[in-house]
């Protein structure tokens, strides 16, 4: 799995101090409001350790996106062209 930029947006306010630990532990690069914290490089083990982490500082989660980072091409993509050249190429039927 390609490492996502993700955006979780919370209930409630992020208090400075997990935010704080948040940052320390993970690559935040930034707090678009109050309630949502955006990161980027998060694997899938990485992502359940946040969650954790705001499920037990008594956060809920109300929204969560993934995209992969930018300059990358995202799972459709890719799926596309591994695709492209493995199947053969459709003949016209004769009329």
């Amino acid at each position: 799995m390609v490492p996502a930029r993700i955006t979780i947006t919370l209930r409630w306010t992020c208090s400075p101090q997990l935010a704080e630990l948040i940052a320390d532990r993970f690559d935040l690069i930034g707090r678009p409001g109050d309630c949502t914290l955006l990161l980027d490089g998060l694997d899938q083990a990485a992502l359940r350790a946040l969650l954790a982490l705001l499920w037990d500082a008594g956060h809920e989660v109300v929204a969560l996106t993934s995209e992969p980072p930018p300059g990358t091409a995202s799972p459709t993509e890719l799926l596309h062209a591994s695709c492209a050249g493995s199947m053969p190429a459709r003949k016209a039927l004769p009329s």
